[in-house]
């Protein structure tokens, strides 16, 4: 079109890191649609952690909503606008 204008210029590698943060969120989105609170905090969330190298990285930093509580790995306080 005409008057239309570029926003940005992509390359091939590019394009595929947007479309796989994309599937990513709508997976996300459909997994966090289709459990409740309960399932994800006391099932889901544990054994991802437990399986990952994730729950061993060291953060600078971190937010003051994050669970810092030590005292029992198996839960997990989940912040969510679904209830």
């Amino acid at each position: 079109h005409p008057q239309s204008h570029d926003a940005a210029m992509m390359t091939k590698r590019d394009c595929r890191t947007v479309f796989v943060q994309i599937a990513q969120q709508s997976r996300l989105r459909s997994i966090f649609t289709k459990n409740n609170t309960t399932r994800l905090s006391g099932e889901m969330i544990p054994k991802v952690l437990k399986n990952s190298s994730f729950a061993v990285t060291e953060w600078e930093d971190c937010p003051s909503w994050w669970n810092e509580s030590k005292e029992d790995d198996n839960t997990c306080e989940c912040r969510d606008d679904l209830d």
